[in-house]
């Protein structure tokens, strides 16, 4: 049986981050199930915890409500999850997390890079990004590339974060072997598209980029109109 409700704010608790896990998987936090605590509490405007507990069991649910709601949650835990977590086998957690660290984060890697790819895609609009092969990314540092005439262009996507901006340049000498290579194989420069995340949202770090790219682009094909390039090889197709 729930006791009373302590008059003062409860220590934090070992089990807090489990609870709220309960919480969350059981939607016992919608607003269905509480109320809308949030527009409530902004309506309410309490001045302190005391005011706010008054107004949330006078206009929003009674105690005995928010009572049978944790009496519901224990029951959840003692016939749902202890049953399902003791049934979890050690095999299982060892799977489960290989799968998390290896092939859960690599496809993410995968989906952010092809997602900056496409948003490139759309801001260069009438030229086509194409993946380059796995031996440019291991030995030209190239992860896509563009035709320009008779020259290819070279595109690195490279996710970073804010604790990363201030090593860009460390990065970019490590590269710069495996660049000046395409250039001299295939005529055209290498840019390198960083990206941040912010929410679930993608931007480029270097926006001027599209530009750059353009111009080598107008270069390229300008070189190749005046004669003064020479065919070389296209690449992987």
């Amino acid at each position: 049986m729930c006791s009373p409700a302590p008059a003062h704010a409860p220590r934090p608790s070992k089990t807090d981050a489990l609870k709220n896990l309960i919480v969350n998987r059981f939607h016992l936090n919608f607003k269905e199930q509480i109320g809308a605590t949030s527009a409530a509490i902004r309506e309410a405007h309490p001045h302190s915890r005391r005011e706010w507990e008054e107004y949330y069991y006078r206009h929003i649910r009674t105690r005995p409500q928010l009572r049978a709601l944790g009496q519901d949650m224990y029951r959840k835990i003692r016939t749902d999850l202890i049953p399902a977590l003791l049934a979890i086998s050690e095999v299982e957690c060892c799977q489960y997390l290989h799968e998390l660290v290896i092939h859960k984060t690599f496809a993410g890697y995968v989906a952010e890079v092809e997602m900056v790819r496409q948003l490139l895609q759309r801001l260069l609009s009438g030229v086509k990004i194409e993946p380059a092969p796995d031996e440019w990314d291991r030995g030209l540092a190239v992860d896509f590339y563009l035709r320009a005439g008779q020259s290819l262009i070279g595109l690195q996507i490279k996710p970073i974060s804010v604790e990363h901006l201030p090593q860009l340049h460390l990065w970019e000498r490590i590269w710069k072997t495996g660049h000046e290579e395409f250039t001299r194989r295939y005529g055209g420069r290498v840019f390198t598209a960083y990206h941040l995340t912010r929410g679930t949202l993608k931007e480029l770090h270097n926006p001027e980029i599209v530009e750059e790219i353009t111009a080598e682009i107008h270069r390229l094909i300008g070189q190749h109109r005046g004669g003064k390039g020479r065919p070389i090889p296209m690449g992987p197709h």
